[in-house]
């Protein structure tokens, strides 16, 4: 998910996935949406800005790639939020 998909892509999940329950965070989400293996978030996530890759992120990338179900809270909060 790229940073301009990554909002829809999660409103289209709540909705449909999430039954629209305004309680859902959007940490929740994403992570839920992370653990069905059909999303991931895209490069840029990992190397936002040219240079060098942060470690932590490219792992939690990884990860989600490989092995979506072991996808934690952390892992989103890193990727999305930077470790917020």
């Amino acid at each position: 998910m790229s940073f301009k998909s990554v909002f829809h892509r999660a409103a289209v999940w709540w909705q449909f996935q999430e039954a629209a329950d305004p309680s859902v965070t959007v940490q929740t989400v994403l992570l839920n949406m992370a653990r069905s293996g059909k999303f991931y978030p895209a490069s840029q996530w990992v190397a936002p800005h040219q240079g060098h890759m942060s470690a932590a992120r490219a792992t939690a990338v990884w990860r989600n790639m490989v092995s979506p179900e072991t996808m934690d809270m952390d892992d989103i909060n890193l990727i999305y939020f930077g470790g917020k």
